[in-house]
């Protein structure tokens, strides 16, 4: 009996390590390419940059050719979810300004170049 309880704490052990290195494995910080083997091996760059300044609640940035992303209080760096092909278009924008402060973009704008983009930055100042 004590060797069942001890195997099947071994087979829980090991579930929960697999479990924790795939999450780790996801948390590369936006700095690799995607590849889609579903799409013939095409390869998706992330747009993304950093935060400076920002203490209010509530500010939205919007690439306005995807989605859009809500910033934490405090946050140092953004990522878009959905990543683009070489060639594509992004424009980042202030969509929500947060309370409190004013927020702008520099390096906004601009075309995928077969790399990530992470010279976006958002610096924001109090009103």
């Amino acid at each position: 009996m004590k060797k069942q309880r001890t195997a099947a704490w071994y087979g829980v052990i090991l579930v929960l390590i697999v479990a924790l290195v795939s999450a780790l494995s996801g948390c590369g910080g936006g700095s690799s390419a995607t590849t889609d083997t579903n799409a013939g091996g095409t390869t998706y760059y992330t747009i993304g940059g950093t935060l400076s300044g920002l203490t209010g609640s509530g500010l939205v940035l919007q690439n306005v050719f995807t989605d859009d992303i809500t910033i934490n209080s405090g946050s140092l760096y953004f990522g878009f979810p959905k990543p683009l092909l070489s060639g594509a278009g992004y424009g980042v924008t202030i969509k929500t300004q947060p309370v409190g402060q004013t927020c702008t973009v520099t390096n906004g704008t601009g075309a995928v170049s077969g790399a990530n983009v992470t010279n976006i930055a958002v610096t924001c100042v109090a009103k």
